[in-house]
């Protein structure tokens, strides 16, 4: 009989990442943005009325989160 040496590599060691803070981070952080989105909803379209602009047009080319906008009109 022979020793022969393992052939499957050791478990990895547990992550020391610890998930719990990083998700409560991201949702603290999206409540915030949240919480501006009206006010800065509200100032954008005061501004677009105070110049007169009625309309906006927005051309995007690509497609889901892949793609960037390739014009905007007023």
């Amino acid at each position: 009989m022979t020793l022969s040496e393992p052939t499957l590599a050791p478990p990895m060691a547990p992550s020391t990442v610890d998930m719990a803070q990083i998700f409560a981070a991201h949702a603290e952080r999206a409540a915030r943005i949240e919480a501006l989105r009206p006010g800065n909803k509200d100032r954008l379209f005061d501004g677009l009325t105070a110049a007169g602009i009625t309309h906006v047009t927005v051309t995007f080319d690509g497609a889901g989160d892949s793609g960037q906008i390739e014009s905007i009109g007023a």
